[in-house]
């Protein structure tokens, strides 16, 4: 058959007698709402009108005779060049590589594995994320256990030097982080349900936190790590917590309920003290790295464990999300455990506002630790009217306990004094 652009199959369609070759399985698109599997030649992504509610799908080309579609982009495959995309809109695609990026109309570009997607539909973007998939070529003889590489691992619930296509089924997408993107995955031996987060930047560190920490309860548990060096992917086999991050879990809830923020507080702080206990720093405590388990009584798990490092190490690169970052971190000095105190503050206070309470606007370090200061004084003389506000509604302990953490003096911010603002809640 000869080879046509999307654009080309649009202005005069495939001839319905026309058999499209056999294809294995060949790459996904993955979303939150599932997988499509793709193994044809000829794809159309679109907008089938006589589906109801708000569902992008994948049509066929030998359908689009009389389908009554809006076409948003089409998709051609061989073995030989692999996926290649074309846009059939002017303003529904974005692709993101380094930032996101709008699409312009017939706009071709190889489908890469990894790539991120987002295609427009009533003022909203849904993301896809595209993976490749080459069983009969795949890398099972190219795997790196992190297991044999020192790390002491228990049983793992999984096939070693397998490849990740011969041991687990995608069932969606559960979202994305700086070190990689994560769905969530069926065993296929066993039919059990995990997280698995892919990345093309090393997971080792991050795998050696999480077995090191097993035993502590509130963190989330690792069963495999390893590397394809086949494909260059890293993979991080997690259990798989039902709910939601508390991001966004909590949006469905009064975010100024003091009741829900001192439940918060008292999950997180014996959580975060057994972290450091065991010789860790988090470095990137924030709402979204916070899994919501049971939602009564209320009970969090810690994960992304990608910018931890052992305390005995001293780190003190400029690692972590800024606006969650303690001053000592964006001035590349030692670490200690105060810094994740400080996280922990910020990250109460934007549960009840929706909002990191020291926010700088400013650019540049200097700026920025002045802003800081000068904030930080602002609460002292009593004018920070979020503060003020909650200490009038009845949570002048939730209030007390944000400030114990956000104090600029490192010595100021540890467990022991921090703790006795809020021996009261427990």
């Amino acid at each position: 058959m000869v080879k046509r652009t999307a654009s080309q199959i649009l202005e005069s369609p495939l001839n319905k007698e026309a058999k499209l070759d056999d294809f294995n399985i060949w790459g996904y698109f993955i979303s939150s709402r599932g997988v499509i599997t793709l193994e044809e030649k000829f794809y159309m992504f679109g907008d089938h009108e006589e589906l109801k509610g708000n569902v992008i799908i994948i049509a066929l080309f030998d359908l689009i005779e009389g389908c009554g579609e809006i076409f948003f982009a089409g998709i051609h495959h061989d073995e030989k060049n692999g996926a290649t995309f074309e846009s059939l809109c002017q303003d529904g695609i974005n692709i993101k590589e380094k930032k996101w990026e709008k699409v312009s109309l017939k706009e071709r570009f190889q489908l890469q594995d990894g790539m991120l997607l987002q295609f427009k539909r009533h003022k909203e973007f849904e993301i896809y994320e595209f993976r490749t998939a080459n069983l009969s070529q795949c890398g099972c003889d190219k795997i790196t256990n992190y297991d044999s590489q020192g790390c002491s691992t228990g049983n793992l619930s999984v096939v070693k030097n397998k490849c990740f296509l011969h041991k687990y089924e995608f069932i969606k997408r559960l979202g994305d982080g700086g070190f990689g993107n994560v769905h969530l995955v069926r065993n296929i031996y066993n039919g059990q349900l995990l997280a698995a987060k892919i990345s093309k930047a090393s997971l080792r560190m991050e795998y050696i936190a999480m077995k090191e920490l097993q035993d502590v309860a509130c963190v989330v548990k690792a069963r495999e790590g390893f590397h394809d060096t086949k494909s260059n992917n890293y993979y991080l086999i997690m259990d798989w917590v039902k709910h939601n991050s508390l991001s966004t879990w909590i949006q469905k809830r009064s975010q100024d309920d003091g009741e829900i923020l001192r439940n918060i507080i008292k999950c997180l702080v014996p959580s975060l003290k057994l972290i450091h206990d065991n010789g860790w720093l988090h470095r990137d405590i924030k709402p979204d790295n916070i899994l919501v388990e049971n939602e009564s009584p209320l009970s969090l798990i810690i994960t992304d464990f990608g910018l931890s490092r052992r305390l005995s190490s001293n780190p003190s690169d400029a690692s972590g999300t800024p606006l969650y970052c303690a001053p000592e971190v964006l001035q590349k000095k030692p670490q200690r455990e105060s810094a994740d105190w400080w996280s922990l503050g910020q990250l109460i206070f934007s549960i009840y506002k929706g909002a990191c309470l020291l926010r700088p606007v400013k650019v540049g370090l200097q700026e920025i630790l002045l802003e800081i200061d000068h904030r930080l004084q602002i609460i002292k003389d009593g004018n920070e009217p979020n503060i003020n506000k909650m200490i009038k509604s009845g949570n002048a302990d939730v209030a007390e306990f944000i400030l114990a953490c956000l104090k600029l003096d490192e010595e100021e911010r540890t467990y022991n004094k921090i703790i006795v603002n809020i021996v009261s809640f427990f």
